[in-house]
């Protein structure tokens, strides 16, 4: 029979082979119970940590989408600013050629009408249209 020496107070007994082979399944159900619970505790942790590096990859990648996309934004908007200055220019320039066409226009219209005034003047101080220096012209 194989004694056991008690922890606390150090005094030996003896047990049956029964109560030993009990005691010792005991102990080793603990031990593995506990080295279980431990492996589960790390494998959990592992887990998590396996996780967050996802998490935080993930975080990574949709910030760098988002960098993207802004600067992309950013770029048309640029573009579309240019385009919005070239439309201006275009438009700024047609009106200064119509502008240029009104005041052409205008002084045709202006001179015609001096014109038609210093005829309508000479033909009612001479009776006639009168043209100074026509027979000039005919050498």
């Amino acid at each position: 029979m194989p004694e056991i020496k008690c922890p606390n107070c150090g005094t030996l007994f003896s047990i049956d082979e029964k109560e030993y082979d009990s005691i010792l399944k005991t102990v080793k159900d603990a031990e593995f119970n506990k080295a279980l619970n431990d492996r589960l505790a790390l494998e959990h942790e592992k887990q998590i940590r396996d996780l967050k590096l996802t998490e935080e990859k993930a975080k990574a990648q949709s910030l760098e989408k988002v960098n993207n996309l802004e600067k992309e934004i950013e770029s048309l908007k640029g573009q579309l600013k240019l385009k919005d200055s070239e439309s201006e220019l275009k438009i700024q320039k047609a009106v200064n050629d119509k502008e240029k066409e009104i005041d052409r226009l205008n002084n045709a219209l202006l001179a015609q009408k001096n014109e038609e005034q210093v005829r309508l003047k000479d033909t009612a101080i001479f009776g006639c249209s009168y043209k100074p220096f026509a027979h000039c012209r005919s050498v």
